[in-house]
């Protein structure tokens, strides 16, 4: 039997600060749906990580095996 992939995902920010920003609360859905389908179909999420400065460092302890990224995320660069 093989070992799962462990999958990391790139969120955006979790934490909205203006609910009325469409844009945010939209792609922070497209998230939350993105991680709910992967758990149910029994993929390895070991994290959702947000696109900040620790990224990098967070990224180097974890060791995934499959980094999801949005391609408009800034974190895009980043890696």
């Amino acid at each position: 039997m093989t070992e799962a992939l462990r999958i990391v995902v790139i969120a955006p920010d979790l934490a909205i600060a203006d609910q009325s920003d469409d844009y945010a609360v939209n792609q922070a859905e497209r998230s939350r749906s993105l991680r709910i389908g992967l758990l149910e179909n029994g993929f390895n999420l070991v994290a959702s990580l947000p696109a900040d400065v620790f990224l990098t460092e967070r990224l180097a302890q974890l060791q995934p095996d499959l980094i999801i990224v949005d391609a408009e995320s800034e974190a895009r660069d980043a890696l």
